[in-house]
């Protein structure tokens, strides 16, 4: 009896660990969702303000007249300019022309060096003659005027006695398009109000480089919070993270999320702080609860517990033996099952889910062989359905140059050792160079760079892909008893990829006419040669040497080709 005593204890013990847990994770994952929709509805907000912006402070920095200004250095004359180009952004609220919400606080122009042009006191329409930024906006600027992206936004913080307001920052150069120098820069500056926001239950800031800007903490408890911060964003590489936090025996739960990571400002973050006290008090409440109600059923589960422990305890442990074998990797473990009961239905479901984890453990086993790896992985999941999307990709062809006649006198098995080896070889360099292969037809490989997913840099992977290509054949053929010489052809452009075929057997493919433009050229390279369309010239650019070709007319294309030999490109060993 006393056995018994102990188990329902244990039990009701275990029910309130478990409900108070349950009841924890529930509550913080209400608060992560919370703070994942505001930082998705503040990146929106921001993202449609800052894409006006971004094109009028484009259309200033191209600017003929700016850029003279700029050269000779009329500060005067470059102010103007601006007043006349970002009337919408300067202008406000309610004057004819202003953009809502767009308006600037401040607007300035640096030279070269990222040094800030002065506008003068009575140039009151370019904000205040102070704007409390100091070494951190300067530092900035250097960075973005010597950097190549044209334009960088970040967040800064300005202190005005003891009030902190934050910044976006967004700096564009003004390069001359004749010699592509950088003349300067020009910087607006959105107010974004206070940095706190107090709530119910929350406050809100923000983390800028290495510094917390949250109010209503108090200095001990904000330097903690900040040295925490920094630790776990140390951690997770400054991606979404959250810490706990605890001051004076009330625990809080602070989520960071980031909103800019660029490279001529420090990187910010999101910050907020979620008191868990309310969440603590309920839990208490409910532990009472069920510590009361288990003292009332405790008379009640001794006299039943005696007649369960029978009918439980053996398919239970069977169950959890069962559940062992899984978690070791064994899914062909199974249960018994008998009866009708909850123990049968529960056992049934096990036996199903372990027999559907098995089938999809195949499933993916051959996919992987069949497949693309990244292709499988969306088949599994079911991002890849019956249809297809627009894409722009880079296509590559590469075959054997005259394959019939080198094959003609071996035998079938010879040359069915020949191809593996060579597809084998080849279809590592193209997964090495970011890209799938979508299909071998013969001694042809058809490769992809750009679908399903785009490493930003598709047509790059693609040449170097084959420069890699003919390496790797030509260290095959110092020992293969076949010299064998390869063509490549590569052409990029829109095309609509996804799975075309029957709903019950599908394809990933890539169709359009660069495809075809991509074997037309495939089928015109001589051995070892890879021949290129303007369209991955242009992509590429100086980060590879070409030789300009006569133009070509292809077979299935009405005007001559544009055609470029590859010679060497930036990343392989013969790059010059």
């Amino acid at each position: 009896m006393l056995s018994i005593m102990g188990v329902v204890v244990g039990v009701s013990a275990a029910t309130v660990l478990i409900a108070e847990r349950s009841l924890r994770e529930s509550h913080e994952s209400f608060v992560r969702e919370r703070f994942r929709e505001r930082l998705a509805g503040y990146a929106r907000q921001q993202a449609t303000r800052r894409d006006y912006v971004l094109g009028r402070a484009r259309s200033l920095a191209g600017s003929v007249r700016l850029l003279a200004a700029m050269e000779e250095g009329d500060v005067d004359l470059i102010y103007d300019n601006a007043r006349d180009e970002l009337r919408e952004v300067l202008a406000d609220a309610g004057e004819p022309g202003a953009a809502p919400g767009l308006r600037a606080s401040w607007v300035r122009f640096a030279d070269p060096n990222g040094r800030i042009l002065d506008p003068g006191s009575d140039r009151s329409s370019f904000g205040p003659s102070s704007i409390g930024l100091g070494e951190r906006l300067a530092r900035s600027l250097a960075v973005a005027t010597r950097g190549r992206e044209p334009q960088q936004v970040g967040y800064l913080v300005s202190r005005v006695g003891d009030r902190e307001r934050a910044y976006e920052i967004i700096i564009t150069r003004i390069v001359d398009p004749l010699d592509s120098v950088t003349r300067g820069a020009v910087v607006l500056a959105f107010d974004l109000g206070r940095i706190a926001d107090e709530g119910d239950d929350d406050l809100t800031g923000l983390l800028v480089g290495d510094e917390l800007y949250l109010s209503g903490l108090g200095a001990e408890r904000g330097e903690r919070l900040r040295m925490q911060l920094l630790r776990s964003r140390s951690r997770s590489g400054g991606g979404p993270t959250e810490v706990s936090e605890t001051a004076g025996g009330s625990p809080s739960l602070a989520l960071v999320g980031p909103i800019n990571v660029g490279a001529a400002f420090p990187p910010a973050y999101r910050v907020s702080l979620y008191s868990l006290a309310a969440a603590l008090e309920e839990r208490a409440g409910l532990r009472r609860r069920i510590l009361a109600l288990g003292a009332l059923a405790l008379a009640a589960a001794l006299g039943v517990s005696a007649l369960l422990s029978s009918s439980l305890a053996k398919p239970l442990r069977a169950l959890v033996d069962a559940t062992e074998q899984v978690r070791a990797g064994d899914l062909s473990a199974r249960v018994a099952v008998a009866g009708a009961g909850e123990l049968a239905r529960l056992g049934e479901s096990f036996n199903q889910m372990t027999a559907g984890l098995a089938l999809k453990e195949r499933y993916r086993r051959v996919l992987d062989v069949v497949a693309d790896r990244r292709v499988a992985e969306r088949l599994l999941s079911g991002d890849l359905v019956l249809g297809g999307e627009r894409k722009r990709v880079t296509v590559l062809f590469c075959d054997i140059r005259g394959f019939t006649a080198m094959t003609q006198d071996l035998e079938p098995e010879r040359i069915v050792e020949l191809l593996n080896t060579h597809m084998t070889a080849l279809t590592r360099v193209v997964y090495a160079s970011n890209g799938i292969v979508d299909k071998f037809v013969g001694d042809l490989v058809m490769a992809v760079f750009g679908a399903p997913r785009s490493s930003g840099h598709d047509a790059l992977d693609a040449v170097r892909c084959a420069k890699r290509m003919i390496a790797e054949r030509q260290r095959l053929n110092a020992t293969s008893a076949k010299t064998v010489s390869i063509g490549i052809g590569i052409a990029t452009g829109d095309v609509v990829a996804g799975c075309t075929g029957a709903a019950d057997r599908l394809s990933y493919t890539v169709l359009g006419n660069h495809v075809s433009l991509a074997s037309r050229l495939c089928a015109s390279a001589g051995p070892m040669e890879v021949l290129l369309d303007e369209n991955t010239r242009a992509a590429v650019g100086s980060a590879m040497a070409v030789a300009t070709l006569e133009p070509m007319q292809l077979k299935g294309f009405d005007a001559p080709t544009a055609v470029y030999a590859l010679r060497s490109v930036v990343g392989h060993e013969d790059a010059a």
